[in-house]
């Protein structure tokens, strides 16, 4: 069955703030995740000479730690904007960094709002990219499964447990919807955001996913290191 996607929640587990990817250090390979490319650039700015392009999904070969980093930047990532029911959705800025790299033998900077420790997700057929769960499988690997349903049968929970801490959990009602919630410990707020962004295929419906002003209604906090996201669907 299609899902139709009311809303997705990233709820805040850790109390940092989020900037970017977790971390990283010097000779670390982190893989690109912009979906039209990554420029390589001569200086530490968006201004800075275009060197290059580098393909999404390729890697490149980190220079420097980052705890060394140079000045913080951010690119507008959403633009704010009210739905048809009068639902706000706020800007969203992807903040990162400019850090030196070095890819096919050149040596430049590269924002890095836009790198991931993780392989890329797969572009399929349409130009859509592998859903979530097809991700979570793939790249970590899923280490058990348990299913359970209610007394009166009306309830169906699904949990499956995957390796660096990730695990899924359906929850499916008979009448009607359900939701499922992730946990990502491993991941950064940015890099989640990136992957919604570009996966067309898991939220297409909606048009592209967008912050929405009311908290109660699931709003994003920016975190840092581990958080969980819940979507709530008429179906699933």
């Amino acid at each position: 069955m299609k899902p139709y996607i009311l809303f997705i929640g990233l709820f805040l587990l850790h109390s940092t703030t989020s900037e970017c990817i977790n971390s990283y250090f010097a000779g670390d390979t982190l893989t690109v995740w912009a979906e039209g490319g990554l420029f390589l650039r001569d200086t530490n700015s968006i201004n800075g000479h275009k060197l290059g392009l580098i393909p999404y999904g390729h890697t490149l070969k980190i220079l420097e730690t980052k705890t060394f980093r140079y000045k913080e930047d951010s690119i507008l990532y959403f633009n704010a904007r009210q739905d048809e029911y009068g639902r706000l959705y706020e800007e969203y800025y992807l903040k990162g960094h400019w850090v030196k790299v070095i890819y096919n033998s050149k040596t430049g900077y590269v924002f890095d709002g836009y790198l991931s420790h993780f392989s890329a997700p797969k572009i399929l057929v349409y130009n859509e990219q592998e859903d979530l769960i097809h991700y979570i499988e793939r790249v970590f690997g899923l280490i058990s499964s348990h299913k359970k349903e209610s007394d009166t049968k009306d309830i169906t929970i699904v949990s499956k447990y995957f390796h660096k801490g990730i695990s899924v959990c359906y929850t499916i009602f008979e009448s009607k919807g359900g939701k499922a919630r992730y946990v990502l410990p491993e991941f950064s707020l940015e890099e989640i955001m990136i992957f919604y962004k570009n996966g067309k295929g898991i939220n297409y419906e909606n048009g592209g996913y967008m912050l929405r002003a009311d908290q109660g209604s699931g709003q994003i906090r920016t975190l840092k290191l581990g958080y969980c996201i819940e979507i709530y669907a008429d179906e699933l």
